[in-house]
């Protein structure tokens, strides 16, 4: 866990409010081969890696990443924002991890834990910055086929301090 270095966007108050029990989630969700065949091609997997593994659908390991609940926009609101009284200015994806333990299957419902593990703040050129961290853990029956840990930051303007 981080130590945030009290810049004055981070409370205990926040900081349990993101990592309570209300906020752990459940989803199932199936990823079809036009999913896998579109991501590929964003990822520039081309067709002759294909051709020279076989016939099976190759898996870039950021396929775990995108069965995250939070990219996916299917997260209640953690309620965080609403207990910050400055606007957010800016964001966006801080960091993605992947370890992708077997392929995720296609065609086949997964189930997805959703879990925040961390909330810390650091000063940044722009302002202080906020990093909500999450992880998210991809069943496959019970077995674990990847684990996904992925940071999300907004950046702030508080009056008194300067970036």
């Amino acid at each position: 866990m981080n130590e945030s270095v009290g810049l004055g966007i981070l409370t205990p108050r926040i900081r349990a409010q993101y990592l309570s029990e209300q906020n752990r989630h459940s989803f199932t969700y199936t990823i079809t081969e036009q999913e896998l065949r579109r991501l590929r091609t964003a990822v520039a997997v081309r067709p002759n890696i294909e051709a020279a593994h076989g016939p099976e659908l190759l898996q870039p390991p950021i396929l775990a990443g995108t069965m995250d609940p939070f990219e996916r926009k299917d997260l209640p609101d953690d309620g965080v924002l609403a207990m910050i009284s400055s606007p957010a200015v800016g964001g966006g994806n801080a960091f993605t991890e992947v370890e992708l333990l077997r392929p995720v299957p296609i065609g086949v419902p997964v189930r997805v834990e959703y879990r925040p593990s961390d909330i810390y703040e650091k000063r940044g050129s722009s302002g202080i910055l906020l990093f909500r961290v999450r992880e998210t853990t991809i069943y496959d029956g019970t077995a674990v086929v990847a684990r996904v840990r992925a940071g999300h930051v907004l950046t702030f303007r508080i009056p008194g301090s300067a970036p």
